[in-house]
């Protein structure tokens, strides 16, 4: 069983911040944009009601929401969801479109990837990724994830991710990233 009580997440640069109740209006104005909108599975539109009835389902000890932020400003969302039998599904979206093209999804997703491997010992993330989405799947490939077989006809593909394959695949990330801070 996780401890609940991670809630804050300082690396790379960036703070990750448990998400809280306070947060999820920003969170929910930032899902229903169309820079972040298109490429979810879920497109519809989210009410308040709806996000406050996700929010209060969330079992703090399965569910890690984090808000990303940069010197104070809050920029997206990563997430580890769905904690069970040491697997996780993960979650990124950058929502200020000004960092979407920096390193701050990189910066993030490392912090929020090693925390699921060395503090919840997972031994697998999978990631469900729209097949239209290419700079996605070049991210994920770039950190060891792999396509599960038979999903070519699928419009949202799964992916896992074994710690091996990311120790080996970021290590060249973050050297990037110890470089350009």
């Amino acid at each position: 069983m996780t401890e609940p009580c991670h809630y804050r997440i300082d690396a790379f640069g960036i703070a990750l911040l448990r998400l809280a109740y306070s947060d999820i209006e920003l969170v929910r104005l930032w899902r229903n944009s169309p820079n972040v909108n298109q490429w979810m599975e879920f497109q519809g539109r989210i009410t308040p009601e709806m996000q406050r009835a996700w929010f209060e389902k969330l079992d703090p000890e399965t569910q890690f929401f984090y808000v990303i932020e940069f010197h104070g400003e809050r920029v997206g969302l990563v997430n580890l969801k769905n904690v069970q039998d040491a697997s996780a599904e993960g979650g990124i979206f950058i929502a200020e479109e000004r960092f979407q093209n920096g390193t701050f999804g990189l910066r993030a997703i490392l912090a929020m990837y090693d925390f699921g491997f060395q503090q919840l010992y997972l031994t697998q993330i999978t990631a469900h990724i729209m097949a239209d989405n290419p700079r996605a799947i070049r991210f994920n490939q770039a950190l060891g994830f792999k396509q599960v077989a038979n999903q070519d006809s699928v419009a949202n593909r799964l992916w896992t991710l074994s710690p091996s394959d990311y120790k080996a695949r970021t290590s060249s990330l973050r050297a990037y990233l110890q470089t350009s801070s």
